[in-house]
């Protein structure tokens, strides 16, 4: 496993998430294959059609910034295959009935890469999530939201403010995805991807222990 194959995928993961906050459309064009793949709770379709439609919720004025912690690279230097692993808050501010909300999602992106056998370049072929826990809060100490909780009801408890967000901005959201309260769910996503990358991973994945009373307690 190269050193610089790992560098080289982490700094792919970051340009891709500083260009997607900074609205830097042609750098995130660069950085995804043409047949490049993404699943996340608003999209799910082509990396190109990911940017056009992110290009579209930006001229309708909704924005998230992304928070990213370590990226944790694996390279198949035989198959020229990376897996990068990562976890990130999305954060967004919006009005809600007057009030400036701030939205955070915690979750743990899974981005597959593949280097290029002409001019040996690392680009992103796909792109999924695993979402956590999210919350809604007041941008200004002492506001309070009022939300009718039978709205909320619909969602699940790993994207559940998430969901609401976006239903509030049109967009409709898919309530099969990978979630903490869902572990089979985030088991199968992590030992399709180890899979993909052909490197053993089941015995990352199944480390998970989960004790299962409504929500995943702990990941080891």
């Amino acid at each position: 496993m190269s050193v610089e194959d790992i560098v080289l995928v982490q700094q792919l993961v970051c340009r891709e998430r500083e260009a997607r906050d900074r609205l830097w459309w042609d750098e995130m064009r660069s950085i995804y294959t043409e047949d490049s793949w993404i699943d996340l709770s608003w999209y799910q379709g082509s990396g190109k059609g990911f940017i056009d439609r992110s290009i579209d919720l930006a001229k309708r004025g909704t924005s998230s910034k992304h928070r990213l912690g370590p990226v944790v690279v694996r390279v198949s230097e035989d198959r020229g295959r990376a897996l990068a692993t990562v976890s990130a808050v999305i954060e967004s501010r919006f009005k809600l009935n007057g009030i400036e909300v701030d939205i955070g999602s915690e979750t743990r992106l899974i981005y597959k890469g593949v280097k290029n056998t002409h001019d040996h370049k690392w680009r992103l072929s796909g792109l999924s999530c695993i979402y956590e826990c999210d919350h809604l809060r007041p941008a200004i100490p002492g506001q309070t939201i009022n939300i009718d909780p039978e709205e909320l009801k619909p969602y699940r408890s790993s994207y559940r403010c998430l969901s609401y967000f976006l239903s509030q901005q049109g967009l409709s959201v898919r309530m099969e995805l990978p979630g903490d309260d869902r572990p089979e769910q985030v088991i199968k996503l992590y030992d399709d991807a180890f899979r993909w990358l052909r490197v053993s991973g089941s015995s990352v994945a199944n480390r998970q222990e989960y004790q299962h009373d409504g929500q995943a307690q702990s990941l080891l």
